[in-house]
């Protein structure tokens, strides 16, 4: 009896070693697939990156974790890399109907109201925005607004207003490009009021809403709204290193003429200064 004890303890012993061995494998192949694909990404290979991420899906399927969440979980973020991945490849139509199975699987599993949700969100939004679909990457947005209202309940990082900006930019954008300007003006003060210092890309996304909506209120006659978003746009275009030149120019064009319209001679010189400055020099 005790032999057989023995012998059973030994035998469940090994196989709890061997499976945990074949995890940990799997976890390292995952991990593996997952940094080459980063790789592939920042190197602008996109359909490598692509290739990566639909073998990352099929190892998904092949060696499947011992509980469905993990399961469910990685293949939706494989879903998710395939998309983006297609994406800089002009794909749009495919990358669209990826990141909504991705959103669905996610929304089984974490639930309508998780955080998680909200990349996926604005990946969408972009999609839809990008083939015109406009309406459609408002309603994407306002959803994923619902979510990060909900997460800012416990999120207080910098990092939870670095995502806030990200979707009140894209917000703004759309806005924009539907000619809401009244709504569009409301959501840039509110980016405009985030402390959080915001990465390059999200302040020249930024810049460039309020330079756009500067230039709408101008035609429409809102001369001072019009400085008030130019002259925020001009700060904020000062900031980065690698501001986009003819957007900053078009801006400070924008600005010098309101400037003269206005009667305030020696800030359009300025200004004008400014742009003269941003010049190639010439040899």
């Amino acid at each position: 009896m005790i032999y057989r004890d023995a012998c059973v303890f030994l035998f469940v012993s090994v196989l709890v070693a061997y499976s945990a061995n074949v995890i940990a494998d799997d976890r390292e192949r995952w991990l593996a697939l997952h940094h080459a694909y980063t790789a592939a990404m920042e190197a602008g290979e996109y359909k490598q990156a692509e290739t990566i991420a639909r073998e990352q899906l099929q190892f998904t399927k092949d060696h499947p974790l011992p509980g469905e969440h993990g399961n469910v979980s990685r293949q939706a973020h494989s879903l998710n890399q395939i998309a983006v991945a297609l994406i800089p490849q002009g794909d749009l139509a495919t990358a669209k109907q990826l990141l909504s199975q991705s959103l669905e699987m996610n929304i089984a599993l974490r639930g309508p109201t998780s955080k998680h949700l909200i990349p996926i969100l604005l990946r969408l939004a972009e999609v839809n925005r990008q083939q015109g679909q406009i309406d459609e990457a408002a309603e994407t947005l306002r959803q994923a607004m619902r979510v990060k209202e909900v997460a800012l309940t416990w999120q207080k990082n910098d990092e939870a207003f670095v995502e806030l900006a990200k979707i009140l930019n894209a917000q703004c954008a759309v806005m924009i490009e539907q000619q809401s300007i009244d709504d569009a003006r409301r959501t840039s003060e509110r980016a405009i009021a985030i402390k959080a210092p915001l990465p390059d890309r999200e302040q020249q996304k930024l810049a460039r809403n309020l330079s756009q909506l500067g230039a709408l209120l101008r035609d429409q006659g809102e001369s001072a709204q019009a400085v008030s978003c130019l002259e925020e746009a001009r700060i904020r275009y000062g900031k980065l290193a690698n501001a986009d030149r003819t957007e900053f120019a078009t801006c400070l064009e924008h600005l010098a003429s309101l400037y003269r319209e206005a009667g305030r001679e020696q800030d359009a010189v300025k200004v004008e200064a400014q742009i003269e400055s941003m010049q190639p020099t010439r040899s």
